[in-house]
């Protein structure tokens, strides 16, 4: 039943699409806009399995906190990069690899980053919950959200398009957080807000950085590269001075210290 409810919210945006827009909307949508940020996802996904029997081996309720603490922070720091990179660039992006023709469906595609980027940051507390037996909140908070996405998918697409079908996906996550939150604080005992704080800030100074930056220079493949590097060289800066804890977590993960005990 749990993987039927799972399988019909990833595919609902979908099969509405192709029903109320037709196959060349969907193309845009599923081939292009949600293609490449899953890509993304699947590098959690592959490590899905171990997360969760790292955490149930944590037999410390402590310990298990830490090490979701761990991964969440260090979640955003690493996908915040590439979702900054699409917002700022993600048109240049799709026409320099995919062409012209491929335009429609960048909006879509800068959306389903920061989508794809949520549901990597806030989906440990699913293994967190799993690892002490509640496996129950899974299903329920999946079902939630099935409702919702299918209800506001099914208001947007057929009058704003493919762009507003991924925003109704953007919208889901957030009107489902409530109950994720709920969830991990009746059931936990912490806020997963606190670890994103400051890599969330750090993703907005840069933003505005790279905001400047894609306004100041011409159009050109070297102006784009050489604001990529910069780019990246102040996000990592941004790290540097205003979240040090994040600096610690990947250095403790790349000396394999205290979680990986």
């Amino acid at each position: 039943m749990a993987g039927t409810i799972v399988y019909y919210y990833w595919k609902v945006d979908d099969f509405l699409i192709g029903r109320m827009l037709g196959n060349e909307q969907l193309g845009y949508y599923y081939y292009l806009a949600f293609r490449i940020p899953e890509y993304m996802f699947f590098i959690k996904a592959a490590l899905g399995c171990l997360i969760f029997t790292t955490l149930c081996r944590l037999s410390d309720q402590e310990k298990q906190l830490e090490g979701y603490a761990v991964l969440t922070r260090l979640s955003t720091v690493v996908t915040g990069l590439p979702v900054l990179g699409s917002l700022l660039y993600g048109n240049s992006i799709i026409v320099l690899l995919f062409g012209e023709q491929w335009k429609p469906a960048v909006v879509s595609f800068q959306i389903l980053m920061v989508t794809t980027a949520l549901r990597i940051v806030f989906s440990y507390h699913g293994d967190l919950l799993k690892s002490r037996g509640l496996t129950w909140t899974i299903p329920v908070a999946t079902a939630q959200n099935a409702v919702i996405l299918t209800l506001l998918v099914w208001y947007l697409t057929p009058r704003y398009g493919i762009a507003w079908t991924a925003t109704g996906v953007l919208l889901t996550i957030v009107a489902g957080m409530p109950l994720t939150l709920y969830f991990y604080l009746r059931h936990l005992g912490d806020h997963p807000f606190r670890h994103v704080l400051r890599p969330g800030l750090v993703c907005a100074l840069t933003y505005g950085v790279g905001w400047v930056m894609r306004g100041s220079l011409p159009w050109s493949i070297a102006s784009h590269v050489g604001q990529g590097v910069a780019l990246a060289a102040v996000y990592a800066g941004f790290i540097w001075a205003l979240d040090r804890r994040s600096v610690e977590v990947v250095r403790e993960v790349l000396t394999e210290k205290e979680f990986s005990r």
